[in-house]
């Protein structure tokens, strides 16, 4: 699955920051036979901003396009406000657009492997069932 990829290469390169916690929300984790992306929020505590530079993960610009396209989805540090009401992205994400609760997965970062990451290559997300090698930049199905 593409945008399992995309999570796992997120997963890695918060865990390389020194975040500990990711939640995943968005249509990824419902009944949809195909969701065409993912939301999600991190953990911000001992998290390093330097390193999280060089990545897309602080571009929050366009609607996260850039994040979109290299992963699939979007994260959002989970202390933001997600609404003009303030609403963290934490608690935002586990209410339905009827403001009831819901259940979102969250990921423990300290337990991945590091061997793992030799299995979570960066590919840029062309959406549903499509994803382009890195390396060599083809289009599979």
């Amino acid at each position: 699955m593409v945008l399992l990829e995309g999570i796992k290469a997120v997963a890695f390169e918060l865990r390389k920051a020194g975040c500990r916690r990711v939640w995943i929300d968005g249509s990824f984790i419902t009944t949809k036979r195909s969701p065409s992306d993912f939301d999600g929020c991190w953990d911000y505590q001992g998290v390093s901003l330097g390193l999280l530079r060089k990545t897309t993960l602080l571009d929050f610009s366009n609607g996260c396009q850039g994040q979109k396209a290299k992963y699939g989805g979007e994260m959002l540090p989970a202390h933001w406000p997600a609404d003009a009401a303030g609403t963290v992205f934490l608690e935002f994400f586990q209410r339905d657009l009827d403001f009831r609760r819901k259940g979102i997965v969250g990921l423990d970062l300290k337990r991945l492997e590091e061997n793992d990451q030799e299995r979570a290559p960066v590919q840029s997300y062309k959406g549903p069932g499509r994803k382009v090698q890195a390396s060599t930049n083809r289009t599979q199905e």
